[in-house]
Parts: structure tokens; C-alpha cells; sequence
């Protein structure tokens, strides 16, 4: 949609201005255009548009670029912050793995304008689409990026979130009027244990330290109007604000669970989510063999083994008679996965209710809720599962 706001105007031209090169010097509040994009929780999304000029070179001085502006809150984009998303920007950028990265400057950043569509959430599922991204994602794994490498900051994180909801409680609660049952509902869970649980209850799994990008959701995943149509649609992952070293499981995991979420509903609380569209077991398993055949080609130079043994249940879910061949490594991971949905829901529900005073129509306190039902209602199902039967050697 198109935004004539003065100040908009006034503020991105002065931004593209000071930061681009060739025609974009000559940018004022009268010759830009300027579109407000939809998406981002985390972000303003702007597209900004000067008129071509003669001799123009398009590759290196663009018509259109995105113009990106950090939301504050909770101090999420401190100095450091902002220095660490600029640089994986930049990597991911390098790699052909996001988009080009045209300027950095206090509270965002300018970025190159891509002609693309984000995917919708049943795209997510589609064979061909899912193979791509399991091999990015593998690529993306495989990176060694010079940033904290301790996964334990996600723990740290969510008890800083909490501490400072807990400080502010009551003038939150005064304030959010018409969601003090849901804010009630959510101050009754004991989180801080459950966190405290959660720690231990995943080192048992030792999922794999990696880079990650920990918002593979649809609307982080482009794909190209010129590939739209092609046999290898090219996929582009956005949003990389979250980024860091993290646990293999938790990525996966997060990945999957996006499977059953639909944003941007027309009714309140512009969300559904659905866990019976979790992905099929048959689906976890084309995902994973894509991604450690990339992965293992990419860290090791070996492709996976076709040595698969026979192992026909995987946590009481039935496997079709096409993949009841599975290797230990396989079994192993799926585990891995399925336990580390519940580090998914809790930090995804108190992320919710750090963001609800951001002025997006979003029911972030029933969004809140209902991932902590969700974390609950996982963590009854696996702890009441029987543990996963030895496979046996051949």
C-alpha cells in the first residue's frame, strides 16, 4: 500500500540519501515513492522507489530498495546487537543465502529490494519446496561465523524477558486493559521452573551446537517471481534479526511447528494455529536425509549411508512401509526434533508477552497462551511416551 505520511517520506529520503551512491543522491521527499510492506513483528518494512536515470547501471544502483527499521523493545537492539545483525547480514549476503546489503544505520538498515512472494504455510510441506530448504538450512548450519557461540544465551534470554515482565507487571497490566485474563492466565504458569526444567531435560539429546537462522517461519522465506515456475524454484531466506549459535534440534523443531501456525488472519487474534498439521513423520524423515546429505557433504565431504536398518515405530508414530528403514542416526534425530518443540513453544509464548505493548493488530497475549498450552500439552505426550526401542545391529 502506498503511504503519502510527510514524515515517512521525510525520513527515508534523508536515509537513502546519506547512505546510497549514483542516482540516489538526488532523493528527496518529492521524487521517492515510498510503500509500507506487510510482515515483520520485529520491523518496519518500507520500499522505496526513485525514478531510473539515463546510463543508469540497475545492477549496482538500483531503482527500489527495502528500507528496514528495528522496533525498540526490551532492549533487543542494543549497540552490540545492532553490530552482530549487521555482520551476519553481511555473511548471509556474501553467501548468496539473503538478500544484498546496501547500508547500516542506527536503528536499521537498507537492504536490496528482492521481486519476490513469501510462501504461504501449506508451500512449507510441498516435497520440492521442503528439499530446498532443508539443503539452505544445512548450508547455513555448516557456516562458522565469528559471534558468541554458546547456545545457553537462549536460556539467559528468556529469564531476562521474564524478569523484566515481572518488574513492569503491574503498570502492564493497568495499561493492556480488555487482556488482564490472559496477562493472569499467563503470570500463573511458573515459567522460571519450567525453564530451569527444560535446560536439563534437552542436554540429554546433545543436539548439535550450529549457526541458525531460528525463524524459519513462511514469511521469512521468499520465492522469486522469475522462479515461480521453474523446476528449482529459488528460495530466499529474510530476516535474519534473530540469528545465532544455537541447538540443531531447536531449528528443526521451530521449522516444523510453522507447519501448523497461520498468521495474518482477518479475524482477532489474526492467528490460527493447528499442531494436526505437524509434518508426517514420512515428511521429518525427506527433510532431515536432504539436510545431512547436505550437511555431511558440506562438513565432512561424505553423503549419507544407505547402510538403513529396519525400525518401524519412531515415538508411537507409525511409519509408511517405504521408509520403515531407518538408520540409528536418523531415530536419533527425530528424538532430538520432537523434544525440542517444547523449547520452541516457551520461548516463542514468552516472546509474545515481552512484545505486546508493540503497535501491531496482533493478539500477542492469546498468541502468549496458547504456545504455553501448546508447551504443555507437548510435554505430557513425550513424558508419558515409552523410550524408543534399541535398534538392533546386524
Amino acid at each position: 500500500m502506498s503511504t503519502e505520511w510527510p514524515e515517512v517520506k521525510e525520513m527515508a529520503a534523508t536515509i537513502v540519501k546519506d547512505y546510497l551512491t549514483g542516482h540516489w543522491k538526488s532523493a528527496s521527499p518529492s521524487n521517492i515513492t515510498v510503500e509500507k510492506l506487510k510482515g515483520g513483528y520485529s520491523n518496519l518494512l518500507y520500499q522505496i522507489t526513485l525514478p531510473s536515470i539515463k546510463n543508469q547501471n540497475e545492477k549496482t544502483d538500483p531503482n527500489t530498495v527495502l528500507l528496514r527499521i528495528h522496533r525498540l523493545n526490551f532492549g533487543r537492539y542494543s549497540s552490540e546487537q545492532l553490530i552482530t545483525d549487521s555482520l551476519v547480514f553481511m555473511l548471509m549476503s556474501e553467501r548468496k543465502l539473503g538478500p544484498k546489503l546496501h547500508g547500516v544505520f542506527p536503528g536499521g538498515r537498507i537492504e536490496e529490494y528482492v521481486p519476490a512472494r513469501s510462501l504461504s504455510v501449506s508451500e512449507l510441506g510441498d516435497p520440492k519446496i521442503s528439499s530446498i530448504i532443508a539443503r539452505k538450512v544445512a548450508e547455513i548450519h555448516s557456516m562458522n561465523v565469528p559471534i558468541s557461540k554458546n547456545p545457553e544465551n537462549l536460556y539467559d534470554v528468556m529469564f531476562k524477558w521474564l524478569t523484566a515482565l515481572d518488574k513492569n507487571w503491574e503498570q502492564y497490566r493497568t495499561e493492556q486493559t480488555g487482556h488482564q485474563i490472559l496477562m493472569d492466565k499467563f503470570k500463573s504458569f511458573d515459567i522460571f521452573s519450567e525453564i530451569k526444567w527444560l535446560r536439563e531435560h534437552l542436554k540429554q539429546f546433545n543436539s548439535a551446537i550450529v549457526f541458525s537462522h531460528n525463524d524459519l517461519q513462511e514469511g521469512n522465506i521468499l520465492i522469486t517471481h522469475d522462479s515461480i515456475d521453474a523446476n528449482e524454484p529459488n528460495l530466499v531466506f529474510i530476516d535474519y534479526e534473530y540469528c545465532s549459535y544455537n541447538y540443531r534440534g531447536f531449528e528443526l523443531a521451530n521449522h516444523f511447528l510453522e507447519y501448523t501456525m497461520k498468521y495474518n488472519m482477518k479475524e482477532y487474534p489474526h492467528f490460527e494455529i493447528d499442531l494436526s498439521a505437524y509434518p508426517s513423520v514420512e515428511q521429518q524423515l525427506a527433510f532431515i536425509r536432504e539436510y545431512l546429505k547436505t550437511y555431511d557433504g558440506l562438513i565432512h565431504g561424505i553423503t549419507l549411508g544407505e547402510n538403513r536398518k529396519d525400525f518401524s515405530k519412531i515415538r508411537g508414530s507409525q511409519i509408511s512401509s517405504e521408509i520403515s528403514t531407518i538408520t540409528p542416526e536418523e531415530s536419533r534425530f527425530l528424538e532430538e526434533i520432537s523434544n525440542f518443540r517444547l523449547l520452541s513453544h516457551l520461548l516463542w509464548g514468552i516472546w509474545a508477552a515481552t512484545h505486546s505493548k508493540i503497535d501491531i493488530e496482533f493478539g500477542y497475549w492469546d498468541y502468549a497462551i496458547q504456545r504455553l498450552n501448546c508447551y504443555f500439552q507437548t510435554k505430557e505426550e513425550l513424558l508419558n511416551l515409552q523410550p524408543i526401542p534399541k535398534i538392533k545391529k546386524l
